[in-house]
């Protein structure tokens, strides 16, 4: 409170708290944290702040501005203790005593707790206690927010924590696990050949598990290649790519599965290759209609000079032709039947133009293009490459021996190191959305084109074979004794169907078109930028002829007004000799 001797006393303090109190929240504030009690008051009633205040100006203020539950939340300390008040005297004054036993004369007699109790504002005392209704704000909820923060970073983490653990789980649920047809399929789909042998030839499997068929490098083999290397496994539970290579170490018993790999895209829409305002017609049909407009024209003009009484000009006469070729109506009525004859063939031959124009523009709105055809294509062109995410895919295609192959993996794909190699169901999902190239095994991407891609996406579908994977093989230990039973009882599989059959479970069927070209597809700006630019092509033409036609026309003022000048020069030199 602005008061003369607040400052006084609370510099004077000899208490620590005091005193640390004033240097570190009123000191560094200077004149402005003495204030006046209604201001001070009003900013502890509205503020986290703490007023120190006489408590009778205090107690008034809180009475008259406080609500009865902030009365109730009112708090106070001494900080400085002020010493009693007196009515003071002159040193020495013989007059001290006798006012001093008058003055305890009128405290006596209650004069002065009168006057005391007339000017000191009494303790406001609280009425509603605690149990008045106050709204929860955020400040009482904090502790609920942050729990909820905080539960939702475990839950988000847990979440986390059990994807990555499916993923994995779903990749490893077993060699007998049919739910996911696209990973581990040439052990997967091998297996039951093995089972069936085992079942045949009555003898059991001792398993080790490894991951991958296995590499050459430097001399050594990896994977169950590396197995057969050491001679410590007998036989393969798997399909092995039957590559030259491999036959230092194993034996194949006979194909049990061939596999494709091509690049699989979508053919970019005819649109977007070709200008389709010009595929309608052959050359031979366009030059037709532009004969079909000077014909026209000619016999026109012919009918005028004729007639000499027809009402179109040799410019209005081209002007109508080509407004009746393009479906427009012009306001030219000849006089004669003959004539009348002429405009009703004219109108109805440019009918059927365009009504053959119209229709074959909808037939190629919808059509995808055949502009992509071979792997050289693909290379050259702006589409985006990538592979699954295959163990051998790198292998196959570095090993390429061909040229378009070779730039395609070189220009598109090996640039991007590890991205380019993704899921089956990444990569096919991006051949659906983009103008992307994915080679895949055709197993998942079949399957994969079956279950997200819509009817019209799947006649768009496109496919070349980039790399020719080897058949598939179940491997034997080199040399082994059991290669030539465990051959023939294969062989015994395949005539019995069993084979057959389960290739047909695991390796999907092409999808097969459907729908054709007939589906609804929106006209978008790629469709319709030939004609945007044959627009802007038809402005500049028109603004050119115009600034030439006014170029021209000012040259003719010009020549007019000198001719006028001229001629009132030859009148003024005639009027001159005259006179």
């Amino acid at each position: 409170m602005d008061t003369t001797y607040a400052y006084v006393y609370f510099n004077e303090s000899k208490d620590p708290e005091v005193k640390k109190l004033f240097l570190k929240k009123m000191k560094p504030f200077g004149e402005k944290a003495f204030t006046e009690p209604d201001v001070g008051m009003k900013r502890v009633r509205d503020e986290f702040y703490a007023f120190s205040a006489e408590v009778n100006a205090a107690y008034l203020l809180i009475k008259e501005t406080f609500t009865p539950q902030d009365v109730c939340k009112v708090h106070e300390l001494e900080a400085i203790k002020l010493p009693p008040f007196s009515i003071p005297m002159l040193k020495g004054s013989k007059y001290r005593e006798l006012f001093r036993q008058r003055l305890i004369w009128q405290q006596e007699v209650g004069i002065n707790r009168r006057y005391n109790l007339m000017w000191i504002s009494q303790k406001p005392t609280c009425e509603s206690g605690t149990a008045t209704f106050t709204s929860v704000g955020l400040t009482e909820l904090r502790y609920a927010y942050i729990f909820m923060v905080v539960g939702f970073g475990v839950a988000f983490t847990l979440l986390a924590w059990e994807i990555t653990w499916n993923k994995q789980r779903k990749y490893y649920l077993g060699i007998e696990d049919r739910s996911d047809p696209i990973h581990d399929l040439f052990a997967k789909a091998n297996y039951p050949f093995i089972k069936a042998l085992m079942y045949d030839l009555n003898f059991t499997l001792n398993m080790l598990q490894v991951d991958s068929g296995g590499w050459k490098i430097n001399g050594t083999f990896t994977g169950i290649m590396g197995k057969f290397q050491k001679r410590s496994i007998e036989l393969g539970i798997l399909g092995a790519l039957m590559r030259s290579d491999r036959m230092e170490v194993v034996d194949y018993t006979i194909v049990t599965m061939i596999v494709k790999s091509s690049i699989i895209f979508k053919q970019p829409p005819l649109s977007l290759v070709s200008n389709i305002y010009e595929l309608p017609f052959s050359t031979g049909v366009w030059f037709s209609c532009g004969g079909f407009v000077v014909f026209y024209w000619i016999t026109l003009v012919l009918f005028r000079l004729i007639t000499k009484t027809e009402p179109f000009t040799v410019q209005e006469s081209l002007y109508y032709m080509i407004g009746t070729i393009c479906q427009q109506n012009v306001e030219l009525m000849p006089h004669f039947n003959s004539a009348k004859l002429m405009f009703f063939f004219a109108h109805l031959t440019s009918f059927f133009i365009f009504t053959s124009y119209s229709a074959s523009i909808v037939a190629l709105l919808q059509s995808p293009s055949r502009a992509i055809t071979t792997v050289a294509d693909l290379a050259a062109s702006p589409f985006k490459a990538g592979s699954m995410d295959a163990i051998y895919a790198f292998v196959y295609f570095n090993e390429s021996k061909d040229p378009a192959v070779k730039e395609l993996f070189q220009k598109k794909m090996k640039p991007l190191g590890k991205k380019a190699f993704t899921e089956a169901d990444v990569g096919m999902r991006r051949v659906r959305d983009e103008f992307y190239a994915f080679s895949v095994e055709v197993n998942a991407a079949y399957l994969l084109i079956k279950e997200t891609f819509t009817p019209q996406d799947v006649c768009k579908v496109y496919e070349l074979e980039a790399i020719k994977l080897p058949p598939f093989s179940i491997p034997v230990l080199k040399g082994s004794k059991y290669r030539e039973l465990l051959r023939q009882r294969l062989i015994w599989q395949r005539e019995v169907g069993i084979i057959r059959r389960y290739n047909l479970i695991w390796i999907a069927q092409k999808p097969t078109c459907e729908s054709g070209a007939a589906a609804f597809n929106s006209v978008g700006l790629n469709e319709l930028r030939y004609v945007c630019i044959f627009m802007i092509i038809g402005f500049g033409v028109a603004f050119l002829l115009l600034a030439c036609e006014i170029a021209w026309k000012k040259q003719q003022n010009k020549r007019i007004s000198k001719a006028k000048l001229k001629q009132q020069q030859s009148r003024s030199t005639l009027i001159s000799f005259l006179n």
